[in-house]
């Protein structure tokens, strides 16, 4: 089950980068990972997310530091989420990005489900996150949400402006023991722990002004492309769908073909 919920190989054009620019040997990080360099060659390939939470305590060590995560996102490219990715960038408001992300969301990650909602004058972008049925324990760890937390501002920060904040963001787990104003600082707002969910908070007003970069033509394209890509992962996902099937019925003697 940890093998099955996997996150889009795209992530490695920001880690990459990141672990470049902090003189991180990539490809002993790979191997103490244990991610393999020919899946990290095939950008349409999938990867367990713990691997990934792995990689980013691996790279935090190295630098001796926590925010690696922000790191990350802050070397944010368009093509780490596929074609989404550009989809995103031609939408006409921030609402429309993060609907489109929303709907989305298994190209980039099975890990969690994304909703957003207008509460008043806020938009809501949140994350519930799937738990493994066996320990209940959050698929995605607090660094790996961090991470895409960050990434979903860095991109809204090349849509709207640089400077561009959310008014909250929320963290349905424990505060760490260690220091977190680097979260302070990137996201420029209050951070909250131990919250009921864990999502941004957007001033609905800023997230429905009409962006200047825009483009149904650009956006209609990419979208084709990813309900094509959307059918290779849900065919791929029926295996797994079988697998479950067959574990079900197990206890009762050996499943039949049907």
């Amino acid at each position: 089950m940890q093998d099955y919920y996997s996150t889009l190989m795209g992530w490695m054009i920001p880690f990459s980068r990141a672990m470049e620019a902090h003189d991180i040997n990539i490809a002993k990080a790979l191997e103490e990972c244990n991610i393999s360099q020919d899946v990290v060659n095939d950008q349409e390939s999938r990867v367990a997310a713990e691997k990934f939470t792995l990689l980013i305590e691996y790279c935090n060590k190295k630098i001796a530091r926590h925010d690696f995560s922000i790191l990350i996102a802050e070397q944010f490219h368009p093509g780490m989420f596929h074609a989404l990715g550009y989809a995103m960038m031609s939408s006409n408001t921030l609402q429309d990005a993060l609907d489109r992300i929303a709907h989305y969301k298994r190209v980039v990650s099975n890990t969690c489900k994304l909703v957003n909602y207008e509460d008043k004058d806020q938009l809501v972008f949140e994350m519930n996150i799937f738990t493994y049925e066996a320990t209940n324990r959050p698929v995605l760890s607090l660094v790996a949400v961090e991470t895409f937390l960050a990434t979903i501002i860095r991109f809204a920060r090349e849509l709207v402006t640089l400077d561009f904040a959310p008014e909250k963001v929320c963290f349905a787990y424990p505060k760490p023991h260690y220091d977190v104003k680097y979260l302070e600082d990137f996201f420029n707002c209050e951070i909250e722990f131990d919250t009921v969910q864990t999502a941004i908070v957007f001033n609905l007003k800023q997230a429905k002004e009409k962006l200047m970069c825009g483009n149904p033509l650009i956006t209609h394209s990419h979208e084709k492309m990813l309900d094509e890509f959307m059918a290779r992962v849900d065919k791929n996902d029926l295996t797994h769908v079988i697998k479950n099937k067959i574990f079900e019925l197990l206890p009762l003697g050996a499943p039949s073909q049907t």
